[in-house]
């Protein structure tokens, strides 16, 4: 039996280092609630040397929160067998390049 694991980005997050500040970037399902800050998720099999066999990434616009100099960025990614419930927005897919 041959199945095809792959992944899915969701639930991101932006946080300062004591979590006093924060802004939701997708939801549960992957989709991007910030649109103007954060872009779809894409993924590629152009790893280079990293080891990986493929990698997933966002282009977003630099943002921070006031009086705070540190940014994090958090997200889960949920493993699936055959394919991942997507988020159903067109504009949103996660495109493999």
């Amino acid at each position: 039996m041959n199945e095809t694991i792959t992944f899915k980005v969701r639930d991101c997050l932006a946080r300062d280092e004591v979590s006093t500040n924060m802004l939701q970037l997708t939801d549960e399902r992957g989709c991007i609630l910030k649109p103007k800050l954060f872009g779809a998720f894409q993924k590629t099999n152009n790893t280079g040397n990293t080891g990986a066999s493929i990698i997933a990434y966002a282009f977003f616009q630099a943002f921070k929160f006031p009086d705070v100099m540190d940014l994090f960025i958090e997200c889960n990614v949920e493993l699936c067998k055959i394919n991942c419930d997507p988020c159903l927005d067109t504009n949103q897919v996660q495109k493999l390049i």
